[in-house]
C-alpha cells in the first residue's frame, strides 16, 4: 500500500493509524489482491468501508430504510423497530468508535480482526459476531501478517 493510500484512509475516517500498522501496510509482502488475503486487508477503499463506524451516525437509519411498503416490511423483518435498531447501533458505535477498534481483516465469515488505535504497538484481536466476544490472536501486526502469509500459502497448496 502506498503512503498516499494510507493517508487517504486516515483522512477519510479522521483517524491516525499506529506506526507499526502503517509500516505493515506499506511492506506486507502478501501476494495478489485483498481477496487473496482477507485476514489482512491492503485495499484503502475496503478499509474505509469496513471502518465507516468512525464517521457513521447511530441515529441515521437511512442506510437501512428503503422506500415503499416492501421496504418497510423488509426493515421490520430485519431489524424490528427503529428504536431497537438505534439501540443496537449506539451499542456498536460505543464499542467500535469510542473503543477505537479498527477492522483490519476477516475470515470471510463470522470473525473479524481488529487493532485498537490507541495502542502504540497494537495487538491483533479477533471479534466473533455471534458471541460478541473479542480476544487477542497476535501480539503484533507483524506477527499477524506472518499468519496471513501462512494461511495464503496453505490456500495456494490446496
Amino acid at each position: 500500500m502506498q503512503p498516499s493510500d494510507i493517508a487517504l484512509v486516515e483522512s477519510a475516517l479522521g483517524v491516525q493509524l499506529p506506526v507499526p500498522y502503517r509500516e505493515a501496510l506499506a511492506d506486507h509482502g502478501l501476494q495478489g489482491e485483498t481477496d487473496d488475503h482477507l485476514e489482512f486487508v491492503t485495499d484503502a477503499r475496503m478499509l474505509i468501508e469496513d471502518n465507516k463506524h468512525f464517521k457513521g451516525d447511530p441515529e441515521d437509519l437511512s442506510e437501512y430504510r428503503k422506500p415503499g411498503v416492501l421496504g418497510a416490511v423488509r426493515f421490520f423483518l430485519s431489524f424490528g423497530s427503529g428504536k431497537r435498531l438505534r439501540k443496537n447501533l449506539h451499542e456498536w458505535h460505543q464499542i467500535w468508535k469510542h473503543g477505537q477498534r479498527f477492522l483490519i481483516g476477516s475470515d470471510g465469515g463470522e470473525e473479524s480482526f481488529f487493532i485498537v488505535l490507541t495502542e502504540a504497538n497494537p495487538k491483533v484481536y479477533c471479534f466473533e459476531y455471534e458471541s460478541h466476544r473479542a480476544y487477542p490472536v497476535a501480539e503484533s501486526v507483524r506477527e499477524w501478517v506472518l499468519v496471513a502469509k501462512q494461511r495464503q500459502s496453505e490456500g495456494s497448496d490446496a
